[in-house]
């Protein structure tokens, strides 16, 4: 696999994974959609000034646009480029966002997962303790305790 090819796949891989369109990465690194769309076809590869950009923008290390996918690295980019409509649609979403904003929705989130693991954790311990006939008390005083997200319950 030659350099553009390399440069190509890792370009298209970054917009899959952020979920941004070639004229969205034009924009954020503010050069044309057509230069864009030439590293992702691998008819040339970003300059260097480009690749400042790009770093900046994206967070991924100037050298990541360059480097050869061994197999271990094939798999990543397998499951990246099988990102489901759905985490598409998360990530767009999340990525409209500022950065302060989309912080605090990532510590919501992993506090909410943390109080659903404790919900879980909890009910699981006095699963093996109560008679199954009690259960139904337990998931009445689990929901009442924890509020709507324990409906599975």
């Amino acid at each position: 696999m030659g350099v553009l090819e390399i440069s190509a796949l890792r370009i298209k891989m970054l917009l899959l994974a952020k979920g941004w369109s070639q004229a969205e990465l034009a924009r954020r690194i503010g050069i044309a959609q057509q230069s864009v769309q030439r590293w992702a076809c691998g008819i040339s590869s970003p300059t260097a000034a480009n690749l400042d950009k790009l770093s900046d923008v994206t967070g991924f290390p100037q050298y990541w646009f360059f480097l050869p996918l061994n197999e271990e690295n094939k798999d990543r980019a397998q499951d990246i480029l099988k990102i489901t409509p759905t985490q598409k649609e998360l990530l767009q979403t999340f990525e409209a966002f500022p950065e302060e904003e989309q912080q605090q929705m990532l510590k919501d989130m992993k506090e909410k997962k943390e109080t659903m693991d404790r919900i879980v954790a909890k009910w699981l311990a006095a699963q093996q303790k109560v008679p199954r006939q009690d259960y139904q008390h337990l998931q009445d005083e689990v929901h009442h305790e924890h509020g709507p997200f324990t409906n599975g319950f």
